[in-house]
């Protein structure tokens, strides 16, 4: 588990929630960014802001806002 590998410090998972950005989010992972918690992953979400699905427009949008507010 991505999130629970990075949670604990090692970031080997995380490369699996980017290559699903990259993807489109085909895994449905901008939420995972926001369990880990941390603002270094918001640039891996911006590219999301402009995908055709605009659910998945706002699911990052909402990602992107939780990240900032939670202060890490």
């Amino acid at each position: 588990d991505a999130v629970a590998l990075a949670k604990l410090g090692d970031p080997s998972g995380v490369e699996v929630l980017r290559a699903s950005i990259r993807a489109g989010d085909a895994l449905e992972v901008a939420g995972d960014f926001v369990a880990i918690g941390q603002k270094s992953f918001l640039p891996e979400l911006l590219p999301m802001l402009d995908h055709r699905d605009e659910g998945k427009r706002v699911l990052a949008a909402e990602a992107i806002l939780l990240l900032l507010e939670s202060g890490k």
